[in-house]
């Protein structure tokens, strides 16, 4: 059996472990494989425990670099890829990662991507896929839609380096906010999930409970506004719209106004609304847009602002302005000169009136007309439902989650499988004719529409409906994160060519139960993947609500940068120098440089080569190191000089291994059992115990590879004090299947040669491979040994003198007299320490014997012997 060869076992009991798929970008990188390395340790592991272990690897292969390419170098995106995959197999495979290579799946195979089409479809025929306009990075000079990477910090395209505008296209949707209850309440249930992901998820899906008002409008129309302060309604004094909401602006500002507003909104439109989140607390900018809304209840004007705060993502994009109990509200109604109404005060006070914005949530409702003396907790749902009566509000829920936008101008993706017809709308491409190709004959110039509008003989297609309708295909593909919601059920099942998987298959395998990946995909692909799982629920296909057991996000790998803070230029190696005091110094100008610990990076010149650092230390060596440096959810800050550490202790670990073989061939081992054998083996027991442990369920990796490394200090200790006894033997032949999922080279080669002194009946010479051993299954509280000797210490006058081991046969003689007759005589040809003293002086011998483990005897003598 190789290394790389996968065995499934055929038993009941299983355990999926999944690292996230890469994407093939040409090489791995430590951060590859630091978390291929946890997934490989958990694997293997768990397989010599007894699982049915599912360990897939696949790789996330579409999306915009390999488009990129296409553009720069003038190689098809697929060309690109697959050449990529093959390059990283072989990485994979040189770090002897025991990835079961038959599940396989390739994102952009079509045998793949036919099925992520299909999952398309199943969620277009519940209503859940829609299309409407959404705003999007557009790009006037090459007119071609940008993703967000694609735009610089200064809002600029990465290709033509023109400002970016935001436009209105059409763009596909899944309806993940249909779901935003279960995806909150189902977060509680993640208990083996980190507590901050777990969070990350809940502040994304952002529950907030109050209540919708209606203002209507000096020019006829009506705002709905969202708000969970419902007591402050009487504190109205603005409204503000957001900038995005240009339908519902340009429906109401008056002619005379509209050069202002729109100039106003321009400037805002190049900036997502990512870039205005991060700036939207402290932001003070508005626009008047020249028409006041009515309150509801006091029947004031009040003015309507376009504000740079108010996000479209959020509720109607519409909010009401309280500056006095707002803090943002306060600054932006002070900016703007509008009025300041206080309706709530601090119930430890009687002043009614402030200097500043009160925003406690907890005081009583003044200037509030029949509300006023109540509290807080009390005027808000007495507000609501008076609004609710009146019929100017109602209790809402909102969510701050937005719908999923899936659709992309990009060629390098799974085509969206309808077809749009001037007679019957969009319509589903027929399942029997998936997959929809990606057409291969494009010209890439990163100019223009997508570029599957393009190939029109593609695109021009007749309706399904059989009527012969000249129709065209849509011309957008998916969201690569489509790909990656579903590719775990794929790996059930991937070779099956009838349906995305089958049920039964599927639901015998999944749940995930360890999933491990970066912290940096808390939200998206993990949310996203939550939401599909949980229409394959609905839908009957799955049966548990949830596909992530456990989940583990490994730290990043950081290397050490030097730079010049006041430049931020990061320096090559052949840039610097140590000085003589062994600072590190620009080479040229001798200026001092910093040192940072930061991602590893080309860009920052401090990145290492998995290839080049396994080919100089092994792959052993370096999948320890990993383990060893850190816990696996800390930063892993990569220090060069410390991976010796790991590969002197598999040298110390060989050398062991081979003394051990040569006193095999010289003897064989001992049957009597000693004190020292029962010590050692307590120790060797528990630390295979904590190994296991470790791995399978505290996930401590560092600290088992600190008791391999107390394992090898065990045996080099007692190896010239028992070294000869079975009691070694046993803990020799147990190393190489603790060591297996750590050091797999390393515990094949110890398994041959410790191994090869049994008889051939010897159950370990049934196995071929070591990868085919049990884990240890033993615990210090289950050692079985008939214990042939006890340690006696020897005391004169009450003082430690001497030690030795008292054969079993004399502290089982019946009488007590004969009994401490027998082992005095014992003793004084044993002892030295007895040996020296005159037997005239010594006056009374003690003996205790119902210490547990060792025996007691005590030489009383006259203080000039002693």
């Amino acid at each position: 059996m190789t290394l790389h060869q996968f065995i499934r076992k055929s038993v009941n009991k299983k355990k999926y472990i999944l690292s996230m798929f890469p994407y093939p970008s040409g090489n791995l990188h430590m951060g590859h494989v630091r978390v291929y390395t946890i997934s490989d340790l958990l694997a293997r592991t768990h397989k010599m425990l007894g699982y049915n272990v599912i360990h897939p690897f696949g790789f996330d292969a579409f999306g915009l670099p390999a488009e990129n390419a296409a553009i720069e170098r003038g190689v098809s995106p697929a060309d690109w890829t697959y050449k990529n995959i093959a390059h990283m197999k072989e990485q994979i495979k040189a770090l002897d990662f025991d990835f079961d290579w038959d599940r396989e799946v390739i994102t952009c195979n079509p045998e793949y991507y036919k099925w992520t089409q299909w999952l398309f479809l199943q969620l277009f025929s519940k209503g859940l896929a829609y299309q409407q306009e959404a705003l999007v990075n557009w790009d006037p000079v090459d007119q071609t839609v940008l993703a967000n990477e694609q735009v610089d910090s200064q809002g600029r395209s990465w290709r033509s380096g023109a400002l970016v505008e935001r436009k209105n296209l059409k763009q596909w949707f899944f309806k993940i906010r249909e779901f935003a209850h279960e995806l909150l309440t189902d977060a509680d249930t993640l208990e083996n999930w980190p507590l901050n992901v777990r969070t990350m998820q809940k502040q994304w899906i952002g529950k907030s409970e109050g209540a919708e008002f209606t203002f209507k409008t000096t020019c006829g129309n009506s705002l709905t506004v969202f708000t969970t302060r419902p007591d402050t309604i009487y504190g109205v004094t603005y409204i503000a719209v957001a900038p995005e909401n240009d339908k519902l602006i340009s429906n109401m500002v008056p002619e005379a106004r509209k050069p202002e507003v729109e100039a106003f909104i321009k400037r805002l439109s190049s900036l997502t609304s990512v870039k205005r989140n991060e700036t939207a607390a402290n932001s003070k900018e508005g626009c008047y847009i020249g028409v006041d809304a009515i309150h509801p209840i006091t029947k004031e004007a009040i003015p309507i602002y376009v504000a740079d705060y108010v996000i479209s993502d959020f509720a109607e994009g519409c909010v009401m302005g309280v500056p006095a109990h707002d803090t943002r509200d306060f600054e932006f109604a002070q900016t703007h000169s509008i009025p300041i109404k206080y309706v709530i005060k601090s119930q430890d006070t009687l002043d009614d009136f402030h200097d500043s914005c009160y925003s406690e949530k907890n005081g009583i409702l003044i200037n509030s007309d029949k509300f006023n003396g109540m509290k807080i907790e009390e005027a808000a749902p007495k507000i609501i439902q008076y609004a609710e009566k009146e019929g100017f509000g109602r209790p809402s829920v909102q969510y701050r989650l937005r719908d999923w936008l899936v659709s992309r101008q990009r060629y390098w993706g799974a085509p969206i499988p309808i077809i749009h017809c001037p007679q019957c709308g969009p319509v589903p491409v027929p399942e029997k004719d998936l997959p929809v190709l990606l057409p291969t004959n494009i010209e890439f110039t990163g100019k223009g529409p997508s570029p599957l509008a393009k190939a029109t003989e593609w695109m021009n297609v007749k309706c399904p409906c059989g009527k012969g309708v000249d129709c065209t295909r849509d011309t957008d593909t998916m969201d690569t994160f489509v790909d990656s919601s579903w590719y775990f059920h794929r790996y059930t099942d991937a070779k099956n060519d009838k349906e995305a998987f089958n049920i039964e298959k599927a639901n015998k395998e999944m749940n995930v139960d360890i999933y491990i990946g970066g912290i940096e995909h808390a939200i998206l692909h993990l949310l996203y993947s939550r939401f599909i799982h949980k229409f394959l629920h609905r839908e009957g296909y799955m049966k548990d609500r949830e596909p992530f057991n456990t989940l583990l996000t490994q730290g990043m790998v950081q290397g050490e940068t030097f730079k010049d803070l006041e430049t931020n230029k990061y320096y090559k190696t052949e840039e610097m120098e140590r000085n003589e005091e062994g600072i590190v110094v620009d080479k040229i100008t001798k200026k001092p440089l910093t040192s940072v610990w930061e991602k590893m990076s080309k860009s920052k010149y401090n990145g290492v080569d998995p290839e080049a650092v396994t080919k100089e230390f092994g792959s052993d060596t370096v999948r320890l190191y990993i383990l060893f440096k850190a816990p696996y959810d800390k930063e892993l800050m990569w220090e060069q000089n410390q991976i010796l550490g790991q590969e002197r202790f598999l040298v110390r670990m060989e050398n062991l291994v081979n003394n051990f073989a040569t006193l095999k061939k010289a003897q064989k081992s001992e049957d009597a059992t000693s004190d020292d054998e029962f010590k050692f083996l307590k120790e060797i027991y528990t630390l295979i115990e904590q190994i296991r442990e470790g791995v399978t369920s505290r996930f401590t990796f560092n600290v088992c590879v600190s008791n391999l490394h107390k394992y090898g200090i065990a045996l080099q200790e007692y190896e010239d004090k028992i070294g000869t006894t079975k009691s070694y033997e046993d803990a020799m032949l147990l190393l190489p299947s603790v060591m297996a999922p750590f050091t797999p080279q390393f515990a094949e080669k110890a398994f041959k040669i410790v191994t090869a002194h049994l008889p051939s009946t010897h159950p370990l010479k049934q196995v071929t491979s070591v990868h085919e051993t049990a884990f240890p299954n033993v615990s210090p509280n289950n050692i079985q040994l008939e214990k042939k000797t006890q340690i006696c210490v020897i005391q004169v006058n009450g003082k430690r003198k001497d030690e030795l081991q008292l054969p079993m046969s004399l502290l089982q003689v019946a009488i007590p007299s004969e009994r401490q007759a027998q082992i005095e005589s014992f003793i004084s040809q044993q002892s030295k320490a007895v040996m020296k003293l005159s037997q005239t002086s010594i006056k009374k011998i003690i003996h205790v014997d119902k210490m547990k483990n060792q025996y007691v005897i005590n030489y009383i003598v006259s203080s000039s012997d002693e």
